[in-house]
């Protein structure tokens, strides 16, 4: 292990702990490379993907990948200085905020030469490849989950496929503290940024089936708000528990005129 440190390109002084960041994307998701650069080597690397429920339109991409990057980051695991592909708007915010992360001085910076400028190509191009054998396999998959709905439209009897599936369930500790829970399912996808809890309120104590009918009430009496995650209804409703949870729902529904 020490003839293999010793073999590795030295960037920077002996001393300079960073990290590398670039990206590539294709507008649907953001596939991110991380070099870890510690006392001038670089000493491990990691991966991570912005899918497309996770990837904010009309935001700049740089942003989204740093927030998810050090957003949760330990103190100690924070360098003092960060090496990105491009520089952020407000980037004296990014370095205030990754300071008072870190307990110390944190910089980002953007370089344009030299063995960095190289650390930031080897990155982009990993980056790049990793998008590219995603392309091929959602390729792949979107020809799996368009079969897939469309045989849940046949079973289901539906009259179209179930492009926008809506789930709820409830839960509770031992009666106390009932929530509902929404997740969204787009084109056959996790759409995470559509998930939505509840904090029931009906007061009632562990009833299961007052629960549910609060959660589809609050939800779909929204319907046609000026929220757009919430102002599309869904093709398919799935409900977990029995016939009194369903029979709960579709009470909600009715009262809702839909």
């Amino acid at each position: 292990l020490e003839s293999i440190i010793e073999r590795q390109q030295i960037y920077g002084a002996v001393r300079d702990n960073f990290d590398v960041v670039a990206y590539s994307s294709d507008g649907i998701e953001i596939c991110v490379e991380v070099l870890r650069v510690r006392r001038g080597r670089v000493m491990g690397n990691r991966k991570f993907i912005l899918e497309p429920g996770e990837v904010v339109v009309n935001e700049p991409l740089i942003d989204q990948v740093l927030l998810r990057l050090y957003e949760n980051q330990l103190p100690e695991v924070l360098p003092p200085k960060i090496l990105v592909q491009e520089l952020p708007d407000g980037i004296e915010a990014y370095e205030e905020l990754l300071t008072s992360l870190r307990g110390e001085k944190v910089t980002i910076v953007n370089p344009l030469k030299g063995s960095k400028k190289k650390l930031i190509d080897i990155a982009f191009e990993n980056a790049d490849n990793s998008l590219k054998s995603r392309i091929k396999s959602r390729i792949n998959d979107i020809e799996q989950r368009t079969n897939a709905l469309n045989d849940l439209r046949i079973q289901l009897k539906l009259r179209r496929a179930p492009l926008r599936v809506e789930c709820f369930d409830i839960s509770h500790i031992q009666g106390t503290n009932t929530v509902a829970s929404m997740v969204v399912l787009d084109d056959g996808l996790p759409k995470k940024s559509d998930y939505r809890h509840f904090v029931i309120k009906h007061g009632q104590g562990n009833n299961d089936f007052l629960s549910m009918e609060e959660a589809i009430t609050r939800r779909y009496n929204n319907y046609e708000s000026s929220d757009s995650s919430f102002s599309v209804l869904p093709d398919l409703l799935v409900i977990d528990g029995g016939k009194g949870q369903l029979s709960s729902a579709v009470r909600a529904l009715k009262s809702l005129g839909l």
